[in-house]
Formats: C-alpha cells, sequence, structure tokens
C-alpha cells in the first residue's frame, strides 16, 4: 500500500513538474523578453494583430504586450486587417486563417509581431517579427 502512494505521489510530482516547466511566461522580475503587437502600416502591407496562444495555451486576445521566458516560443495571433486599406480586396475565403510565429525570446530584447499582407487579397498573409529592439 505504500508503495502505491508513493508510486502516485511521484507521477503527480512528474507531473506537476512538467506543466510548471512549460509556462511560457515571465514575471517582470526574471529574465524575460517582450512581444508586442505592432501598429498597422498599410503602406508596408502590415496589419495589426491579436495574441490568441502561446506555446498551446491560450492568451486573453485584449493583451498588448507578452512577458517571455528566454527560448523558442510558437506565438499564435489572429489579424485585424482593413479590407478598405489601398491595394487589397476582400478574399474568397470567408474565414480568415490564424498564423504561428516562432521568436527565439533573448533576455533584454523586444520583439513586434503583425500580420503582413501577401499579395492583394486581406486573407492572404502571415505573422512575422516586425521590428527587434532592446528594453529601454
Amino acid at each position: 500500500m505504500k508503495s502505491i502512494k508513493q508510486i502516485l505521489l511521484f507521477a503527480f510530482m512528474a507531473l506537476f513538474g512538467t506543466a510548471y516547466a512549460a509556462d511560457p511566461f515571465a514575471d517582470s522580475d526574471e529574465p524575460h523578453g517582450i512581444v508586442d503587437l505592432d501598429i498597422a502600416k498599410p503602406a508596408k502591407q502590415l496589419f495589426e494583430g491579436y495574441f490568441l496562444e502561446v506555446d498551446g495555451e491560450n492568451v486573453i486576445a485584449s493583451r498588448k504586450q507578452l512577458l517571455l521566458k528566454p527560448g523558442k516560443h510558437q506565438i499564435k495571433i489572429g489579424a485585424v486587417i482593413n479590407e478598405y486599406a489601398p491595394g487589397l480586396t476582400h478574399s474568397p475565403r470567408s474565414v480568415e486563417p490564424d498564423n504561428v510565429v516562432e521568436i527565439d525570446v533573448k533576455e533584454g530584447m523586444r520583439y513586434s509581431v503583425a500580420a503582413k499582407v501577401d499579395g492583394k487579397y486581406r486573407g492572404n498573409w502571415e505573422a512575422v517579427v516586425s521590428m527587434t529592439n532592446p528594453i529601454k
């Protein structure tokens, strides 16, 4: 009986430890980089996005910046693309895709992400890192 309790305890500790280690978010007093949303720049075919997920974890869409632990992260964003932007036409698709960008976050760096339209249809876009700067 005692060995079953020990096995369950070790299994729980292993599961909890794995889940804790996988948390991509950092507190401001921990080593971190910042990922934020770039402003729209239609002349460069860059449009504002909104966060959906980081490493498979849901993010509140109203967040404008994320403090992430150093390392590689998969960031899924949705796009806010003005269909009346010069040179763009409405995509024949009814649903616009979500896109993922991988960022190798370095401590002390800020990364801005945006939706970059490829071509003339607003539904043809990809998530990109539009700017990288040191945190001031």
